[in-house]
């Protein structure tokens, strides 16, 4: 229960905050509701802005093209700024968060759409 209000919290002020992701913390709170509260887990899978998002993933582990787009948008830019402002010491950094997000891509783009 606690771990998942930790995983709301953080999921709500992801949605402030473009550093932080909402979505993969909305799923973690549902992961830990379902086995915490019936309850908890009820009031996610009925509210109007994370409960289809929540169902969509638990049935189908589908995710909106719309949501798909952006992340690939984020991740692009973000790798983009990394290169260009890490010195030249932490290029590497940079490589390296590129190949997470290339492979994160790839995952992600062989997910059902929602």
């Amino acid at each position: 229960m606690a771990l998942g209000g930790f995983f709301f919290f953080i999921g709500l002020v992801g949605i402030i905050l473009p550093v932080l992701p909402t979505t993969p913390f909305i799923l973690l709170t549902a992961a830990c509701w379902a086995k915490g509260s019936d309850k908890f887990n009820q009031w996610l899978l009925k509210h109007k802005v994370f409960g289809e998002m929540v169902k969509n993933w638990q049935q189908h582990r589908a995710i909106p093209r719309k949501a798909k787009y952006l992340a690939w948008s984020m991740m692009a830019m973000s790798c983009g700024m990394l290169f260009y402002r890490f010195s030249d010491s932490l290029q590497w950094l940079a490589w390296v968060t590129c190949a997470i997000c290339i492979t994160v891509t790839v995952w992600m783009s062989r997910l059902p759409d929602a």
